[in-house]
Protein backbone atom coordinates (compact mmCIF):
# COMPACT_ATOMS: atom_id res chain seq x y z
CA UNK A 1 0.00 0.00 0.00
CA UNK A 2 1.80 2.82 -1.16
CA UNK A 3 -0.34 5.98 -2.29
CA UNK A 4 1.34 8.42 -4.37
CA UNK A 5 1.35 11.66 -3.03
CA UNK A 6 -0.30 12.08 0.02
CA UNK A 7 -0.40 15.69 2.12
CA UNK A 8 1.61 14.31 5.25
CA UNK A 9 -2.00 15.83 7.24
CA UNK A 10 -4.01 12.94 5.51
CA UNK A 11 -1.27 10.23 6.47
CA UNK A 12 -3.00 8.62 9.07
CA UNK A 13 -6.71 8.85 7.57
CA UNK A 14 -5.18 7.35 4.24
CA UNK A 15 -3.88 4.42 6.40
CA UNK A 16 -7.23 3.91 8.16
CA UNK A 17 -9.19 3.72 5.29
CA UNK A 18 -7.34 1.33 3.22
CA UNK A 19 -6.83 -0.69 6.26
CA UNK A 20 -10.44 -0.79 6.56
CA UNK A 21 -11.24 -1.95 2.78
CA UNK A 22 -8.23 -4.80 3.09
CA UNK A 23 -9.92 -6.11 6.65
CA UNK A 24 -13.35 -6.00 5.13
CA UNK A 25 -12.97 -7.74 1.90
CA UNK A 26 -10.98 -10.45 3.27
CA UNK A 27 -12.54 -10.43 6.69
CA UNK A 28 -9.16 -12.42 8.71
CA UNK A 29 -9.68 -14.23 11.04
CA UNK A 30 -6.98 -13.89 12.83
CA UNK A 31 -4.31 -10.94 13.00
CA UNK A 32 -0.70 -11.22 14.22
CA UNK A 33 1.28 -8.10 14.46
CA UNK A 34 5.20 -7.87 15.66
CA UNK A 35 5.60 -5.78 18.84
CA UNK A 36 7.71 -3.11 18.62
CA UNK A 37 11.56 -2.97 19.34
CA UNK A 38 12.76 -0.91 22.09
CA UNK A 39 16.12 -0.92 20.81
CA UNK A 40 14.86 0.22 17.61
CA UNK A 41 15.79 4.30 16.19
CA UNK A 42 12.89 4.28 14.10
CA UNK A 43 10.61 7.31 13.97
CA UNK A 44 9.06 6.11 17.13
CA UNK A 45 5.88 8.71 16.95
CA UNK A 46 5.06 7.75 13.96
CA UNK A 47 5.09 4.26 14.16
CA UNK A 48 3.13 4.82 16.82
CA UNK A 49 0.65 6.06 15.38
CA UNK A 50 0.54 3.88 12.53
CA UNK A 51 0.41 0.66 14.95
CA UNK A 52 -2.34 2.53 17.22
CA UNK A 53 -4.42 2.69 13.36
CA UNK A 54 -3.73 -0.55 12.84
CA UNK A 55 -5.28 -2.00 16.07
CA UNK A 56 -8.04 0.18 15.67
CA UNK A 57 -9.14 -0.54 12.82
CA UNK A 58 -9.22 -4.79 13.90
CA UNK A 59 -11.24 -3.80 17.06
CA UNK A 60 -13.62 -2.12 15.22
CA UNK A 61 -13.81 -5.45 12.69
CA UNK A 62 -13.90 -7.85 15.34
CA UNK A 63 -10.88 -9.14 14.11
CA UNK A 64 -8.53 -10.85 17.50
CA UNK A 65 -5.39 -9.36 17.26
CA UNK A 66 -2.08 -11.35 18.69
CA UNK A 67 0.90 -9.37 19.64
CA UNK A 68 4.04 -11.00 19.22
CA UNK A 69 7.70 -9.65 20.60
CA UNK A 70 10.30 -9.58 17.84
CA UNK A 71 12.70 -12.22 19.51
CA UNK A 72 9.59 -14.60 19.38
CA UNK A 73 8.77 -13.96 15.72
CA UNK A 74 12.28 -14.97 15.27
CA UNK A 75 12.30 -17.91 17.44
CA UNK A 76 9.22 -19.11 15.57
CA UNK A 77 11.30 -18.53 12.24
CA UNK A 78 14.79 -19.87 12.65
CA UNK A 79 14.66 -21.61 16.00
CA UNK A 80 16.42 -18.51 17.81
CA UNK A 81 15.04 -15.62 19.34
CA UNK A 82 18.63 -13.34 18.72
CA UNK A 83 18.42 -14.20 14.62
CA UNK A 84 20.22 -11.85 12.69
CA UNK A 85 17.97 -10.37 9.46
CA UNK A 86 19.69 -12.23 7.59
CA UNK A 87 18.34 -15.55 9.02
CA UNK A 88 14.62 -14.34 9.04
CA UNK A 89 15.44 -13.55 5.37
CA UNK A 90 16.56 -17.09 4.80
CA UNK A 91 13.79 -18.91 6.92
CA UNK A 92 10.97 -16.65 4.58
CA UNK A 93 12.24 -17.53 1.85
CA UNK A 94 13.01 -21.44 2.61
CA UNK A 95 9.03 -20.74 3.27
CA UNK A 96 7.52 -19.36 -0.07
CA UNK A 97 8.23 -15.79 0.47
CA UNK A 98 9.05 -14.57 -2.46
CA UNK A 99 11.06 -10.91 -1.60
CA UNK A 100 14.06 -10.43 0.49
CA UNK A 101 13.20 -7.25 2.17
CA UNK A 102 13.54 -7.09 5.76
CA UNK A 103 9.74 -5.95 6.74
CA UNK A 104 8.12 -8.19 3.65
CA UNK A 105 10.03 -11.08 5.31
CA UNK A 106 8.83 -10.20 9.07
CA UNK A 107 5.30 -9.45 7.97
CA UNK A 108 5.50 -13.03 5.80
CA UNK A 109 6.68 -15.05 8.67
CA UNK A 110 3.70 -13.34 10.96
CA UNK A 111 1.05 -14.49 8.77
CA UNK A 112 2.41 -17.82 9.03
CA UNK A 113 2.45 -17.74 12.52
CA UNK A 114 -1.03 -16.87 12.54
CA UNK A 115 -1.73 -19.78 10.41
CA UNK A 116 0.46 -21.62 12.81
CA UNK A 117 -1.87 -20.33 15.76
CA UNK A 118 -4.78 -21.02 13.79
CA UNK A 119 -3.82 -24.66 13.19
CA UNK A 120 -2.85 -25.67 16.50
CA UNK A 121 0.79 -26.66 15.61
CA UNK A 122 3.77 -25.20 13.96
CA UNK A 123 3.86 -26.49 9.98
CA UNK A 124 8.41 -26.47 10.58
CA UNK A 125 7.71 -28.95 13.51
CA UNK A 126 10.91 -27.49 15.33
CA UNK A 127 10.53 -27.00 19.07
CA UNK A 128 11.20 -23.41 18.59
CA UNK A 129 7.78 -23.09 16.92
CA UNK A 130 5.75 -25.22 18.87
CA UNK A 131 6.78 -22.99 21.58
CA UNK A 132 6.27 -19.87 20.36
CA UNK A 133 3.05 -21.42 19.25
CA UNK A 134 1.83 -23.01 22.03
CA UNK A 135 1.96 -19.63 24.45
CA UNK A 136 0.64 -17.59 21.41
CA UNK A 137 -2.31 -19.60 21.03
CA UNK A 138 -3.15 -19.33 24.64
CA UNK A 139 -3.96 -15.29 23.40
CA UNK A 140 -6.90 -15.59 21.50
CA UNK A 141 -10.45 -16.23 21.89
CA UNK A 142 -11.55 -19.75 22.75
CA UNK A 143 -13.86 -19.17 19.55
CA UNK A 144 -10.59 -19.18 17.42
CA UNK A 145 -9.10 -21.55 18.95
CA UNK A 146 -10.57 -24.95 17.34
CA UNK A 147 -7.80 -26.27 14.56
CA UNK A 148 -8.94 -25.45 11.21
CA UNK A 149 -6.65 -25.45 7.76
CA UNK A 150 -6.10 -21.50 7.36
CA UNK A 151 -5.78 -20.27 4.11
CA UNK A 152 -1.78 -19.72 2.63
CA UNK A 153 -0.61 -16.40 2.68
CA UNK A 154 -1.02 -13.67 0.30
CA UNK A 155 1.54 -10.60 -0.55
Amino acid sequence: MRPKRVAPSRKLEVLFDALTRLVRVHRPILAVMEGPSYNSTNKPFSLGEAYGICKLVLQQNGVPLVIVAPKALKKFATGRGTAAKEAMVKSAGESGCPSDQHDICDAWMAARLAQDILSGQACSGTRAAEEVVALLRQEIPTRVRKPIRAPEPTI
